[in-house]
């Protein structure tokens, strides 16, 4: 079976575009998102603390740190909060930026060359 050109790019494209979301994760950010990190807060010392929740992915965090699962300000795949839409909005956004690259490599391999000879 034979795929044609256009669907193999296509798919090529996708799966960079996950690659590159799946590497972003690497940029950790603590983000306006707050969690409970423990109960000795308050005037009594028995209200929960909140504190800002860190996120994985660039650039939209897509994997979230969970209090009480995982160390403390630490992201880590399969024990803290993987959001899927946000996930895919990343692999969308790095596939939009692929495609606009792709296309303006493509549009300046076919500019024909100016020859001297030319007035």
């Amino acid at each position: 079976m034979i795929i044609p050109r256009r669907v193999g790019a296509i798919v090529g494209v996708v799966l960079l575009a996950a690659l590159l979301a799946i590497a972003s994760m690497a940029c950790v950010r603590v983000g306006t998102e707050l969690g409970a990190y423990g109960y000795n807060c308050g005037a009594d010392g028995n209200q929960p603390c909140y504190k800002p929740r860190p996120g994985a992915g660039f650039p939209i965090p897509y994997l979230i740190d969970t209090p009480g699962v995982s160390r403390e300000y630490q992201v880590a795949l399969g024990e803290d909060e993987l959001r899927w839409g946000a996930f895919a909005l990343d692999v969308a956004i790095y596939g939009a930026a692929l495609m606009a690259l792709g296309a303006l490599w493509g549009r300046s391999r076919k500019r024909p060359s100016a020859s001297p000879d030319r007035p």
